[in-house]
């Protein structure tokens, strides 16, 4: 099997036909394509982060940047958001894995995955512990999939301060139940004949002792 960080691929010459290629030269030209659109999609965001900084979106009178996007490249609202939240997660702090994704190793998802990861860290995360976290995932990136390292990187801060970890499940734990109280909602009212009707809007452990 190959190892196709290595390099050591058959190279796919530029015009050959698809039906031509060699099982091997087929692998490499896909591996390839696929680094190829990741590097694309780094440069996307880079120029995204300097469109935004000179406010270009705002000086030609667009809604927002994915509309400015979407008008000057020709791609769907959604393509355009999707460079947009791109460009949006890119800073200094996690300029060591938008230099590993320029590269094109780092698929776009993944590095993307990684970002998030890093930015919506717990304020209490110094600047050390947000490196270790940021290491980590990247040497997690090239043996888990995409799907595999999203779920690592929502328990990265387990890795790197257990201790803080639990305290920051429960501070999260009490947030989300402060924000499902304030939406809570009971309302009856008469409907004759001995009845009584109602709506309510609760919490998912006050609505099972309800049903229960």
């Amino acid at each position: 099997m190959f190892d196709y960080a290595s390099g050591d691929v058959v190279t796919v010459v530029s015009g050959t036909e698809v039906w031509a290629l060699t099982d091997e030269q087929l692998t490499a030209g896909l591996v390839e394509a696929t680094r190829d659109k990741s590097r694309a999609e780094e440069r996307l965001a880079r120029f995204a982060v300097a469109a935004a900084e000179r406010k270009l979106d705002k000086m030609a009178g667009a809604t927002s940047m994915t509309a400015w996007l979407s008008h000057v490249t020709g791609v769907s609202r959604a393509e355009a958001s999707k460079t947009a939240r791109h460009a949006d997660q890119l800073n200094e702090e996690v300029e060591p894995t938008r230099l590993v994704w320029a590269t094109g190793e780092l698929p776009t998802e993944k590095a993307a995955t990684i970002c998030k990861a890093i930015n919506t860290l717990p304020d209490w995360v110094g600047s050390e512990g947000r490196a270790l976290a940021q290491v980590t995932l990247l040497g997690f990136a090239p043996r888990f999939s995409c799907d595999d390292l999203k779920r690592l990187a929502n328990h990265i801060i387990e890795v790197i301060d257990p201790d803080g970890a639990e305290e920051h499940a429960s501070k999260k734990l009490e947030d989300e139940e402060a924000r499902a109280c304030a939406k809570t909602s009971f309302t009856m009212f008469g409907a004759g004949e001995g009845m009584t009707p109602g709506r309510f809007t609760l919490p998912t452990t006050q609505a099972a002792m309800l049903n229960t």
